[in-house]
């Protein structure tokens, strides 16, 4: 970003926008298309949540490629080519 421009933005309705100038939601981010990581250290996605113990979990978009045009991707933020399992429960 240069210099003075906002890198977040909070709007008047309380939505929160990251890195474009439209918000579609109550968080918005916009970043670049990627496909899942397998192998280095460089993330792709979009947005990562990662712990201390170096587990990540990525989130990403590519519009332009197949079969990826939206993933989640759990790996070794020390080496990518480690993948865990991700795990989605369903509380009743």
């Amino acid at each position: 970003a240069s210099s003075g421009s906002a890198l977040a933005t909070l709007t008047g309705g309380g939505n929160l926008l990251i890195g474009g100038t439209t918000d579609y939601s109550r968080l918005t981010i916009k970043g670049s298309d990627g496909v899942p990581p397998s192998s280095g250290t460089t993330a792709t996605g979009i947005q990562r949540i990662y712990s201390s113990n170096n587990v990540a979990l990525d989130f990403g978009v590519n519009g332009s490629a197949s079969p990826f045009p939206g993933w989640i991707q759990v790996s070794d933020t020390t080496n990518q080519a480690t993948h865990y399992p991700l795990v989605l429960v369903s509380i009743k």
